[in-house]
């Protein structure tokens, strides 16, 4: 079983590069449906730049997630290659709220922030509500 603190990135190094592969012990850190992500293999690459007062995580999402079509019930593979970027503000202004999910602001004491949650919410918002063999798709 793997832990969540190998997802805490430092906030002390300005430039950083990191490779992360998900696979389904990842997914146990959230006690996720057994049947929605069969066999995950996704390699995740990060690129940590500081600048005066935020940071900007620049995310590579590339692999595969085997899913249950809805219709058929047959396995499929769904390709992920995905590009997403997070920006994260340091501020200790309580009241700043801001609704997007590419920021994230912490108060300016932090040294490091756990990032598997991220993760874990990108990978789901790649996945298709409705899963549907694209053998079938176009019969559909």
């Amino acid at each position: 079983m793997i832990k969540k603190n190998i997802y805490d990135i430092s906030l002390l190094s300005n430039y950083e590069k990191i490779k992360f592969y998900i696979n389904k012990n990842f997914f146990k850190l959230f006690f996720y449906n057994k049947e929605e992500f069969l066999n995950p293999k996704i390699n995740i690459f990060l690129e940590k730049k500081k600048n005066n007062n935020f940071f900007i995580f620049n995310f590579n999402f590339i692999g595969e997630i085997t899913l249950k079509c809805d219709i058929t019930y047959k396995k499929f593979i769904f390709k992920i290659n995905k590009k997403k970027i997070l920006n994260i503000i340091f501020s200790n202004n309580k009241y700043v709220n801001e609704e997007s999910d590419n920021f994230l602001i912490i108060p300016l004491n932090y040294r490091k922030i756990n990032i598997a949650k991220y993760i874990y919410e990108s990978i789901n918002f790649m996945v298709p509500l409705k899963k549907i063999n694209p053998e079938i798709k176009k019969y559909i």
